[in-house]
């Protein structure tokens, strides 16, 4: 057993606290990705909210235009799982940027969802 999973069972467990149905910020990202963000979790099923967050505290990565993404407690942990899958490359169908070489010519997303 490591040190983490020690520590967490003294702290009673990784089991869900608060109301399920409760908001959470499930990430911080840049402003230009919030909206790829937000459409690979409603694709996935979850309900997410991307909010601009204009403060600025004085490091270079918060001095960037930045948006907060929001979803319920409940899906937090899947929140968090397709956002790193989307920020690792993973493919995600119209959220693909930039497309993946083999896809030739890079077309906007057909209305009807099909794949161009």
């Amino acid at each position: 057993m490591g040190f983490r999973d020690w520590l967490v069972r003294r702290l009673g467990g990784d089991a869900l606290v608060g109301d399920p149905d409760g908001i959470v910020e499930v990430a911080l990202v840049q402003l230009a990705q919030s909206e790829l963000m937000v459409a690979a979790l409603r694709s996935e099923g979850i309900t997410a909210r991307a909010v601009h967050d204009h403060s600025a505290v004085g490091t270079l990565e918060q001095l960037r235009p930045m948006a907060r993404i929001f979803a319920r407690r409940a899906d937090a942990r899947r929140a968090l799982e397709v956002i790193g899958h989307v920020q690792k490359g993973g493919r995600g169908g119209d959220v693909d940027w930039p497309p993946p070489p083999d896809a030739g010519p890079w077309q906007p997303p057909a209305t009807d969802g099909a794949l161009p």
